[in-house]
């Protein structure tokens, strides 16, 4: 088990892990991710917006990730 803050170690810029996941409809690599973290963590992970205002879950949606939203949603269920 890794005690690395998800959501600096992957920054760059201000896109996360989440929002490669999405642009790349990567469901498995989300799937991995999401299931070290906890209720709290993944809805700020899946609604974390880049600089351009863009959450994972809206890059996914706009790239016809379908998959990768209902992920992105049914874990923060």
């Amino acid at each position: 088990s890794h005690s690395y803050p998800i959501f600096c170690i992957f920054c760059l810029g201000s896109e996360t892990v989440f929002h490669y996941c999405a642009a790349e409809g990567n469901v498995d690599v989300l799937k991995e991710v999401l299931s070290h973290l906890h209720g709290g963590q993944i809805q700020l992970a899946v609604n974390k917006q880049s600089k351009t205002g863009w959450s994972p879950l809206i890059v996914a949606a706009s790239k016809g990730h379908l998959e990768t939203v209902k992920v992105g949603f049914n874990s923060q269920v």
